[in-house]
């Protein structure tokens, strides 16, 4: 049973780091709410004399403002809906369409390479209501968009059961991801990591997925090598699971094939509709930013941010409903504790932009934006930083699927 555990919790924290947008602490001392639901930081909340500081881009996320920044004068943008706010390092007046703003008690600083700044400027800047709840520690933040009549949870969800009624995709989608051990006892420096991915759905459950793997530097600390590619298969039938191994497809044996399934073949990261039927489970943080043009197509453009206790709570209860039936209460008991304690000390912001086609309603192209951190016993810090986007294509179109037996 030991060994189940291991297994189905290395797994499951893969996935953890790959899908979502978790943060929290043993007992965090602040909490940010948007509209209700919990905001996720790498870095957790300041009160820096009695302003509530957060990184620039995290609340701008969470309201669907873009963000850029300025090395050579230290200042961040942001911007939606035809307005700029920029906000100096240092600098206590703000502008808003290069008119100064109300002073501020702490100005814009920097802290572990994260531009944070005082929360209620942002949000009120863009148009929301902020309160503070001293009882509970909570910054409360609301907010509301709506464009062509719907808010932007209302274009998901029309997004959502329009593209699941489409019978077959393809998709593909590159992820750059750099990942850091800090103190670097080896010397190794850092590593970069590309992987390319290219895969086909087709209903009621096959998934097949080619990933191309590259990295460089860092030694050699996933095994990966530090020259040439890795390059791996893997398909499902929505019952079982296979892999490529030296050019032939095997059937990964049946509890890792479950929880594989389960992970990969019904909702999950691999189908890109999938992660969006997820979010449905989870209480998210939904904004419109700007509309787009995507090959020359109007979109919607949506931010999503998932409710970290929320999340928290679903990977538990998937811990739970992978260790299998013959699990008494006490391996569930041990498998969550050292699910747990994996997540001690974890910081996690995630952010998707989800592009919606204005014309077939279907969001065809996503862009994810990562920062992970964890303290790991003996080994130090982890901290791993990633960009990805995907595409679909072909919708309603012939795919082509291995032949495994």
């Amino acid at each position: 049973m030991l060994k189940r555990i291991a297994k189905v919790v290395l797994i499951v924290v893969a996935i953890s780091l790959l899908l979502s947008g978790i943060a929290w602490a043993s007992t965090p001392e602040i909490t940010i709410k948007v509209n209700g639901v919990a905001l996720s930081s790498e870095i957790p909340p300041l009160i820096v004399s009695s302003s509530t500081m957060v990184p620039m881009r995290t609340i701008c996320e969470s309201i669907g403002a873009g963000v850029t920044w300025d090395q050579r004068t230290k200042t961040v943008i942001a911007t939606k809906s035809g307005h700029i706010v920029k906000l100096q390092v240092g600098n206590r007046i703000p502008t808003k369409d290069n008119s100064p703003m109300k002073q501020l008690d702490v100005p814009a600083m920097l802290i572990e390479g994260r531009t944070l700044v005082p929360v209620r400027c942002i949000a009120e800047a863009f148009g929301s209501t902020v309160g503070w709840n001293g009882a509970t520690r909570t910054v409360d933040i609301a907010y509301s968009d709506i464009r062509d009549g719907k808010t932007a949870q209302d274009v998901l969800n029309e997004s959502t059961a329009t593209l699941d009624a489409v019978t077959s995709y393809k998709f593909g989608g590159t992820t750059k991801s750099t990942l850091i051990i800090s103190p670097d006892q080896a010397g190794s420096g850092p590593m970069a990591i590309t992987q390319e991915m290219t895969g086909a759905f087709r209903k009621p459950q096959e998934v097949y997925v080619k990933t191309t793997t590259t990295a460089s530097g860092g030694g050699d600390l996933l095994g990966l090598g530090t020259s040439g590619a890795d390059v791996s298969e893997s398909y499902t039938n929505g019952s079982e699971y296979y892999e490529k191994v030296d050019g032939a497809w095997e059937l990964v044996d049946t509890q890792t094939s479950s929880i594989l399934n389960a992970l990969v073949g019904g909702n999950t990261m691999q189908n890109p509709n999938a992660t969006l039927t997820e979010f449905k489970d989870i209480a998210t943080i939904v904004a419109f930013g700007d509309d787009a043009l995507v090959n020359g197509k109007p979109h919607y453009t949506i931010y999503v941010k998932l409710d970290p206790r929320g999340f928290k709570d679903y990977l538990l209860n998937l811990v739970t409903q992978l260790a299998g039936t013959d699990a008494t209460p006490e391996d569930l008991a041990l498998m969550k504790e050292v699910y747990g304690q994996l997540l001690q000390g974890m910081r996690f912001d995630m952010a998707y932009r989800v592009f919606v086609d204005k014309d077939t309603k279907i969001a065809d192209y996503y862009e994810t934006r990562s920062i992970f951190k964890m303290a790991m016993e003996g080994l130090g810090t982890i901290t791993s930083k990633a960009d990805s986007s995907m595409s679909i294509s072909d919708l309603n179109q012939p795919v082509v699927m291995p032949v495994v037996k």
